[in-house]
């Protein structure tokens, strides 16, 4: 026990009780040869003894050495094994680090990483004049709805699929990033002639935009990319792909798989529009931005029921700037919630000295809607400025949102309506197809674009589509508002359904606040607003209608 608790090695348990036994043996052997043979002859057994405990002793000390060396070698052995896991671990991070773990492509730390080397001039002129270092980005179209719609692992196999078709349709000489997302930059050795390199993504772009089979469907796939060369000796990452990103942007305007090659004009129009942006949002802060009130009609009386707001912007160097483009600055560059809730307030504080009356109508994008606090924040608006809930009237944009951003705004929807908002939905003019999402929901008001209509109508009497348009939204109890009745020939038709309402450039320009508010004192009171009544008039047509 004492033996076990001194040397707890093994090893060194053995080598010790063995050495002691080998020390032991020549002892009592010459003790045994004194014993037997007497003092006499027991001193021939002395050098007998000598060489057995000399022998003794150099085994007990070779069998220590062995125990020793061999303890040594196992912890050289355990060192060596220890470093290779740290090499193995350290390679596994440095991988995990400069991959991406989806696809196995590189990422954006190793498009840092290898970019200068790729992008250093080449020592061989003629290959120089050959060859040239060329950078695309490409991103796909519809990837949020794939994701939306049929789950993360569709859209994991989409990628998937189609980082092989990219590796495929490269080569092996280009270099493949992915950036996150849907997001993939390509680094390329192609020829300096724009002909031929676009040649190259047509066939790039063919190879890799075809239907992807998952879980026994087909997602089609579809995608833009933009090109850039690089030039410039030294010239940064981030500049290329700015490059990249400013002609990706292009070919995105384009319908379908498009490329699209960089061009100094491109910069240009991006200073630009970025000033424009800046702008907007300073507007925004100091006032510049306004609202007009365009009338909607009844048919039959022409008395104003509402009226559209909508945000009117004077640039103080490119004169006026439509609302849709402008609009569409505001999302791009994420200003689009701080112009909305200004236009909300602005809306909410000039109906507060009209009429109680006189409706509104706005139009408000979903993301807007969606926002978990919109509903209790527009009642608390409300409340502050003793507007009627019913006097509003929502026009909700859903353009590409996905189904659970549409699900998300369907539910807070409900929420208004349940406070006595009304919403407004296009009606079935041109296919189920186009109608609004929230159409199969009780809403306000339907929306008829006449232009729409006579499409529908072709041969036919376009009295006759418009008759049944009023019938099918009288018969699920829903107020009609026919837009786009722009001349009189149109009122004239639309005259003919008095019921319905006049939405378009026949009710005149659009109205400043006190312009509305000065209608309000000419003309008489019209009928109180039900759930569905929602209308407008122009300065021109009240005018005639006071009097």
């Amino acid at each position: 026990m004492m033996l076990k608790r001194n040397l707890p090695d093994m090893g060194w348990r053995y080598a010790f009780a063995g050495s002691a036994l080998g020390a032991v043996a020549p002892l009592a052997f010459a003790a045994g040869a004194l014993a037997s043979a007497g003092f006499s002859h027991g001193l021939l057994a002395f050098p007998a003894m000598a060489i057995g405990l000399a022998a003794t002793t150099a085994l007990a000390t070779g069998g220590i050495g062995g125990v020793m060396a061999s303890r040594f070698g196992r912890q050289l052995e355990r060192r060596a094994r220890f470093a290779e896991a740290e090499r193995a671990g350290t390679r596994d991070l440095y991988h995990t680090a400069y991959h991406d773990a989806l696809t196995g492509l590189g990422n954006r730390h190793a498009l840092s990483r290898d970019f200068p080397a790729f992008a250093a001039p080449r020592s061989d002129a003629a290959e120089r004049t050959a060859d040239q270092a060329v950078v695309l980005v490409m991103d796909l179209d519809r990837f949020k709805f794939i994701n939306d719609t049929m789950g993360h692992l569709a859209g994991d196999a989409v990628l998937r699929a189609l980082t092989t078709r990219l590796r495929d349709g490269c080569g092996r000489d280009s270099r493949i990033y992915r950036l996150g997302g849907d997001e993939f930059v390509i680094l390329m050795q192609a020829p300096g002639n724009q002909a031929l390199l676009a040649g190259i993504v047509r066939e790039l772009i063919q190879g890799v935009f075809r239907p992807v089979h998952h879980a026994g469907t087909e997602i089609e796939t579809a995608g833009s990319i933009g090109i850039t060369f690089c030039p410039v000796e030294g010239d940064s990452l981030s500049a290329c792909l700015r490059r990249a990103d400013l002609a990706l942007y292009e070919a995105k305007e384009a319908a379908g798989a498009a490329y699209c090659f960089y061009t100094d004009e491109m910069e240009r129009d991006d200073r630009s529009r970025r000033r424009t942006e800046l702008d907007l949002r300073q507007g925004v802060e100091s006032g510049a931005l306004r609202i007009d009130y365009q009338p909607i009609l009844e048919a039959g009386s022409l008395q104003p029921r509402a009226y559209r707001a909508q945000i009117g912007w004077t640039h103080p160097e490119h004169g006026e700037i439509a609302p849709q483009l402008f609009m569409a600055m505001a999302r791009e560059s994420g200003t689009m919630a701080l112009v909305e809730q200004w236009h909300l307030r602005q809306v909410l504080d000039d109906a507060a000295g009209w009429p109680a009356e006189i409706a509104v109508v706005l139009r408000i994008s979903v993301e807007e809607v969606a926002r978990p606090s919109f509903a209790s924040q527009f009642a608390q608006m409300l409340s502050q400025r003793k507007v009627a809930a019913t006097r509003i009237v929502f026009e909700v944009e859903f353009g590409n949102a996905s189904a659970r951003l549409i699900g998300q705004a369907r539910g807070l929807l409900e929420t208004l309506q349940a406070m006595g908002v009304r919403i407004a939905a296009k009606a079935i003019t041109r296919g189920a197809g186009d109608l609004d999402p929230v159409a199969a929901e009780p809403v306000g008001l339907w929306q008829a674009d006449l232009n729409d209509l006579r499409a529908v109508a072709k041969g036919l009497s376009l009295s006759d589509t418009l008759k049944a348009v009023s019938d099918l939204a009288a018969a699920v109890g829903v107020q009609l508002c026919f837009q786009n009745v722009d001349s009189e020939g149109d009122l004239a038709l639309v005259s003919q359904l008095p019921d319905a309402l006049v939405d378009g450039r026949i009710a005149g320009p659009g109205l400043s606040n006190a312009e509305v508010a000065a209608m309000a004192g000419i003309h008489s009171p019209p009928a109180v607003l039900s759930a569905g009544n929602v209308c407008s008039l122009p300065l021109s047509v009240a005018l005639a209608a006071a009097h």
